[in-house]
């Protein structure tokens, strides 16, 4: 069995995979995160698990950790 990839090297993240994260970033809790973006609490979920899966993260601080460079990216973009 081989460790996962980063995203940075295998799978990019979407773009709201990334925003979603980025909120996780700034403490926002799920339900924050839906009510923000407009869409409901389990497709947060969804978009935090799929996240996680393509970093290879343990959970929601080893993602944001993981994704912190795409996340500044994105937060800086026009």
């Amino acid at each position: 069995m081989t460790p996962r990839q980063p995203a940075v090297l295998g799978r990019q993240l979407s773009r709201r995979e990334l925003q979603v994260l980025a909120l996780a970033a700034h403490g926002r809790t799920n339900s924050a995160i839906a009510r923000e973006l407009g869409i409901s609490f389990d497709s947060v979920r969804t978009y935090l698990r799929t996240a996680y899966s393509k970093l290879g993260a343990r959970d929601r601080a080893h993602a944001v950790h993981l994704a912190h460079d795409q996340i500044t990216r994105t937060e800086t973009a026009p």
